[in-house]
């Protein structure tokens, strides 16, 4: 989070809070134009081996430019997509 401008700092704060509990830790990656990723996978209550990914876009003044949770098989295969 060190790498985050403040307002890219608040924005990430703001996806933390909304996350389901047992999320993951947040992974983030700086883009090439300044914007972040943030992703957290989350684990399915009743499917083992299934999960969701919540991916996050931000640009470099911390505006959201996409929000999209994709959900996982078991084996790895996109069964839905959903945009936030």
């Amino acid at each position: 989070m060190e790498d985050l401008t403040p307002e890219q700092a608040a924005n990430y704060k703001g996806y933390v809070k909304k996350l389901p509990a047992k999320s993951d830790p947040v992974q983030i990656e700086i883009l090439e134009d300044g914007g972040a990723r943030m992703s957290a996978k989350v684990p399915s209550n009743n499917i083992p081996g299934s999960y969701a990914d919540y991916v996050k876009i931000i640009d470099r003044n911390g505006n959201t430019v996409q929000y999209v949770k994709n959900t996982y098989a078991p084996d790895g295969s996109i069964v839905h997509s959903k945009v936030k």
